[in-house]
């Protein structure tokens, strides 16, 4: 790497990080929902009270980001929200840096690299996010590291592949899905290896790696709740009300509100949970109850069986939340109404020139993953294709089978975003090349 090379990254990275700093400290947010849930937990594991929140045992949510977010706290000294929005700033500007790396690994054209570099330096999810005291910056930071190993370093070399299954392990206990991903990871190499035997040598020691997390994360949720719980016990409710004939728009939705049966009624009692038409209630009932989560599950799975076209319809719909709604989510998580409500006409203005602007990035980029996916869709099968290709859209195909199952909307796009970037250089690397023909 050149002397101008290291001096653009620098620029780029110091002006991001001046922008970031520059945004939180003149954006006073103060985390709500799930968000304050995560940091109270936080502060509450800062202070020596364990995981617990209001006095009692918790472990509804992952608690990764808020177990990783208190031990900042401890080296900095302070649990104040300003230090965790510190936190995320520190986060997204080292991902940065290696989404420079990953963009240099993936185009022939340092063009494509920088556009692309200078994108995600000023993609607005990527600098608002820093305010909000969620998994977002974490889980893009971690995922990032995996998918940069996996393009610079062998597959072969028993450490790497260790220490990539220890990164996915707490991967997953910031975002629980991503218990999944060694199997995408495992497909991806078995797509372009096409060898069993490479496969298995190869799953070994990512599988060591990544249950040298996971069976502590079991045993101390066995220890706290005497539940089988790998991570947390939200996935049974989270997958209930996403997936019953009430829901019509792929989004959350209170539980108390789906029609259900007095079977099913009784077997929440049994283990304690009485379904009541109070939305705060029902979330206290929820932290609290770690055995509801399977029967949840059950209902959820049952319905999924038996309402085949309903679950498919609802699976799109996710998928259009997700990816096709534009850039709400930064307003809606990312300001106060305070805030927006202190805005002059001309500052309205320029505000939603500037949300148009940021609706458009995402669209463009949506559409961007869409094409690649279309114009690839035999290569991803194929051993002559780039192992770098191969792992972009598997792991984006990963993050569109969670989300059309489960819950969709605009903030869990976050995630895709530099992955979509990936599929909108390599649009552009192949107009370029085609002009230059």
């Amino acid at each position: 790497m050149n002397k101008k090379t290291i001096a653009f990254i620098s620029v780029v990275v110091i002006l991001s990080f001046i922008i970031k700093m520059m945004f939180i400290v003149n954006n006073p947010l103060d985390p709500i929902q799930d968000f304050e849930t995560l940091y109270n937990v936080a502060v509450n594991l800062a202070s020596g009270e364990g995981f617990t929140l209001d006095g009692y045992e918790w472990g509804f949510q992952s608690y990764g980001y808020p177990l990783i977010l208190s031990v900042f706290f401890r080296i900095v000294g302070t649990t104040s929200i300003f230090a965790a929005k510190v936190f995320n700033v520190i986060l997204s500007t080292l991902t940065l840096i290696i989404f420079y790396f990953i963009f240099d690994k993936m185009f022939e054209k340092k063009l494509v690299t920088n556009l692309c570099f200078i994108l995600m330096a000023i993609l607005p999810n990527n600098i608002i996010y820093n305010a909000v005291l969620g998994t977002e910056v974490l889980s893009v930071f971690l995922l990032s590291i995996i998918i940069c190993m996996n393009f610079y370093l062998k597959p072969e070399n028993k450490v790497n592949l260790v220490i990539q299954g220890i990164l996915i392990g707490i991967l997953s206990l910031v975002k629980p899905f991503f218990m999944a991903y060694p199997v995408v990871l495992i497909f991806v190499y078995l797509m372009k290896e096409k060898n069993i035997k490479y496969i298995v040598k190869y799953s070994i020691p990512l599988i060591i790696g990544f249950m040298c997390i996971m069976i502590p994360s079991i045993i101390k949720n066995y220890n706290q709740f005497g539940e089988f719980i790998p991570i947390s016990y939200n996935g049974g409710f989270t997958l209930y009300i996403n997936n019953n004939s009430e829901n019509t728009r792929g989004t959350w939705m209170n539980g108390y509100k789906v029609r259900s049966t007095e079977s099913f009624k009784n077997r929440l009692m049994a283990v304690g949970y009485d379904i009541t038409p109070d939305a705060a209630i029902e979330k206290q009932e929820n932290l609290r109850n770690a055995k509801a989560s399977k029967v949840y599950k059950e209902e959820a799975v049952s319905w999924i069986l038996s309402h085949p076209a309903e679950f498919i319809t609802l699976g799109f719909l996710r998928l259009s939340n997700v990816y096709f709604t534009g850039a709400w989510d930064i307003q809606n998580w990312g300001f106060e109404a305070a805030t927006l409500n202190r805005f002059t006409a001309q500052g309205n203005r320029l505000f939603k020139v500037f949300m148009s602007f940021a609706d458009t990035l995402i669209f463009m980029l949506s559409i961007s993953f869409v094409i690649v996916c279309i114009i690839n869709i035999k290569n991803i099968f194929l051993k002559k294709t780039d192992i770098k290709l191969l792992l972009t859209i598997w792991t984006m195909a990963f993050f569109c089978a969670v989300y059309f199952v489960v819950e969709g909307q605009a903030r869990y796009n976050f995630p895709c975003l530099f992955l979509m970037t990936i599929c909108f250089g390599v649009l552009l690397e192949k107009t370029l090349h085609s002009e230059n023909k």
